[in-house]
């Protein structure tokens, strides 16, 4: 008992597990632990066409960061460095420094009418243009329409939580969050199994998103009233400029969203469009696996933003360099040990389960590979993002420009491999280019 003490000990030390890391990495590991269920039931009660327009879903949905714009990366880097000087007391209020205070609050009250604008252009476009994306495909057979806008809809209301999410990201309240997020993801996930083992279908997905809305409101209300109450009815005396202080980060960050879509978002689309729906219900299973990895090896990195903020704030270079190697050292070990674990699983998933609904061994390993080098990617990101500053911008987009035309290339006159394979390429020679602009800039930044 004490060796395995003294070796759990050990583990938690390198790994950096505290509190706010089990928390986060749990509500990550939530959907692992779960999603070979979830798998199973879709690969059960889905035939292959219907789980091709489920995943497709999916990747439409994602075209909501063409409208989000980057506002929320902005929030939390804006709301951390104004947190620096403030606190939260027990009835979730923030107190401290009243100029400080006075523009987080003009803050979120900016943001909440931002994304109620998006919510509604989102429904509108978004759903317009999924319709006519299904519309003009071949005819599979399948009941699509109402379930397809349906999701809109409830998806389209969710995204008003997405700034209450990335204010108290930058005001370090992790913890809150991550609980949140599994007990809003255990009523989701509970609901979809519910949903697609009563034959919900397609319905499923909207379902679930009804039930994780809901219960977010019921957390919210419980715990951040007073803060609710200050932003309905402080009247403040200084507020945050939108024009001066985050569109000149806001318009970078939204470029470089934009860009994310075509590099990781092309894939379903585009194999629905010119191999089948089977094909690109493959493609989606799989990245439900890599995607979690990456989640959950990113949470090392993430959590961390807000301190990375509040320390740019304070010039203390020596104590970010030190938290920021740290955590990227741990996110990478992450990613490599989940990388590993999937590929070893789905050797028997391939043997004696239903194997035949993901990609074979060989794009598997690819996507792992490009999941690990994108890691690097990301932390790099992380610390430089935390100055309120985008220089991979010009880089993310010459890699969505080739990444985006490749993927669409080679899903219409080669194969999945081959689409594999170039996006592999691709982010490994972004992660290089990105490699000599972060030493530069830090060095240039830490004068």
């Amino acid at each position: 008992m004490l060796f395995i003490k003294k070796i759990s000990l050990i583990i938690k030390k390198h790994l950096g597990l505290d509190r706010v890391i089990i928390a986060t990495v749990s509500a990550q590991l939530l959907a692992l632990v779960t999603g070979p269920i979830t798998l199973y039931l879709i690969g059960t009660f889905f035939s292959k066409t219907e789980q091709g327009y489920y995943y497709t879903f999916a990747s439409v949905l994602a075209l909501q960061s063409f409208l989000e714009l980057g506002l929320g990366q902005c929030i939390t880097n804006v709301a951390s460095h104004e947190f620096a000087n403030l606190q939260i007391d027990r009835d979730g209020r923030i107190y401290g420094d009243l100029y400080s205070q006075h523009r987080l609050i003009s803050l979120i009250r900016l943001s909440l009418k931002w994304y109620g604008v998006i919510s509604v252009l989102f429904i509108i476009l978004v759903g317009t243009g999924g319709y006519l994306f299904f519309t003009f495909q071949a005819d599979y057979g399948i009941q699509w329409v109402i379930p397809w806008w349906s999701l809109c809809f409830v998806s389209g209301i969710n995204i008003m939580t997405l700034p209450i999410f990335s204010l108290l990201e930058g005001c370090n309240q992790y913890l809150w969050i991550a609980y949140t997020r599994i007990i809003i993801k255990i009523g989701g996930i509970a609901f979809v199994w519910i949903s697609i083992a009563s034959g919900a279908g397609l319905y499923s997905a909207s379902l679930s998103t009804v039930i994780t809305l809901l219960l977010f409101v019921i957390l919210f209300y419980w715990k951040w009233k007073g803060f609710l109450q200050q932003v309905f009815t402080d009247i403040i005396t200084s507020s945050i400029s939108w024009k001066k202080e985050i569109l000149p980060f806001q318009w970078r960050i939204a470029l470089g969203w934009v860009c994310g879509y075509f590099t990781f978002g092309l894939f379903n689309p585009v194999l629905f469009a010119f191999q089948g729906p089977v094909v690109a219900g493959q493609m989606g299973m799989t990245l439900v696996i890599t995607s979690s990895i990456a989640n959950v090896a990113s949470t090392w990195g993430y959590v961390k933003v807000s301190t990375f903020g509040m320390l740019v704030s304070k010039k203390k270079w020596i104590d970010l360099d030190e938290l920021w190697i740290k955590s990227t050292i741990q996110s990478l070990i992450i990613a490599i040990i989940g990388a590993t674990f999937f590929l070893i699983a789905i050797l028997y998933i391939k043997q004696y389960t239903f194997g035949e609904r993901f990609l074979g061994y060989k794009e598997i390993a690819v996507l792992c590979l490009a999941t690990i080098v994108n890691q690097i990617i990301f932390s790099q990101n992380l610390y430089l993002r935390a100055h309120r500053k985008e220089p991979f911008l010009k880089l993310f987009i010459l890699n969505a420009i080739l990444t985006g035309s490749a993927v669409y290339l080679t899903g219409r006159y080669f194969n999945v491999f081959a689409v594999c394979v170039v996006f592999c390429f691709f982010i490994t020679l972004t992660m290089v280019l990105a490699s000599g602009i972060f030493i530069r800039r830090k060095k240039e930044w830490h004068v």
